[in-house]
């Protein structure tokens, strides 16, 4: 936020896109809002990604790139590190309220249905968790979805944010939005165990994934009984760390469906020299991939 008032002297509207498609707000800015360098706009959709621009006339006199809260709805408050180690094995809708302390998730082995939204904070920061997921025996709630938003993950040097570890669980979906995801070792999902697990949908849009320190194996690492019918990685931005970004082996016991890796912004991954790196795609089942407008950066 701006204060220096008179930068917005000549300034009468700023306009609200969302960057997914969708219908524009414009903002007419007041002499007082322009006295005040703040103004409220209003009309824009929950848990939406916009861009914001200033115009004097024609002209853009600056853009910046910003998240609506997420409705919390019928969503249960979580308050504490004990409530949330206890909701995340219930199962059920819950919302997190910022705070500058995190939280402690620990190991969360879900066994239904699962949503936790964060609020964001006022300058758009996210609550902290630090805690992975695991995919076990526990999760009999059949076509389960498992579903994340506005959370800053802190592996705190833990493998991958999720791990199948046992049991054979069906699960309809998979999606974390507009997350962050950092400090693993290897990154986003091990599927090595014996037991098949079944996912429809694996889905990572517009996270922030960085600082995987690829010490601990690779990103979104496969090697035994799993089927995915869809994975996706979209308009996420990913720098800094990772191995081997997909390594899935090849197996008749494993089955991919279709790879969507769209939009996105990768820096610096891939570059682990420990004997043991693949490179980004080490996809070794048939399946089919979308790989098309990312930004691939060395």
């Amino acid at each position: 936020r701006n204060t220096r008032s008179t930068d917005f002297d000549e300034v009468p509207e700023l306009t609200a896109v969302p960057v997914k498609g969708g219908q524009t707000v414009r903002k007419e800015i007041s002499s007082a809002e322009a006295g005040a360098a703040a103004a409220t706009v209003d009309g824009l959709d929950a848990s939406t990604e916009y861009q914001i621009t200033l115009f004097y006339m024609s002209a853009s006199r600056g853009t910046v790139d910003v998240w609506t809260k997420a409705e919390q709805g019928s969503a249960i408050t979580i308050t504490t590190s004990d409530e949330l180690k206890s909701a995340v094995t219930s199962g059920g809708s819950y919302y997190l309220p910022f705070n500058e302390a995190g939280y402690s998730m620990g190991t969360a082995k879900p066994t239904g249905d699962l949503s936790l939204i964060g609020e964001l904070g006022p300058d758009g920061a996210k609550p902290v968790v630090s805690g992975k997921v695991e995919l076990t025996a526990d999760l009999t709630e059949a076509n389960a979805k498992l579903y994340f938003e506005n959370i800053k993950f802190d592996g705190a040097a833990g493998s991958r944010i999720v791990e199948h570890t046992g049991g054979s669980p069906v699960i309809e979906s998979i999606i974390f939005v507009n997350c962050e995801i950092t400090n693993f070792l290897a990154g986003f999902f091990y599927g090595n165990n014996d037991n098949v697990v079944k996912i429809g949908t694996f889905k990572f849009d517009s996270c922030d994934m960085y600082g995987i320190l690829g010490s601990g194996g690779d990103a979104f690492d496969i090697r035994k009984t799993t089927e995915i019918d869809e994975i996706a990685f979209v308009n996420n931005t990913m720098y800094d760390g990772i191995r081997t970004l997909f390594r899935i082996d090849a197996s008749d016991a494993i089955k991919i469906g279709h790879i969507d890796f769209e939009n996105n912004t990768v820096k610096n991954i891939a570059t682990i020299d420990d004997g043991n790196n693949r490179g980004v795609f080490a996809v070794r089942v048939p399946h089919e991939m979308t790989l098309k407008n990312n930004l691939f950066l060395f």
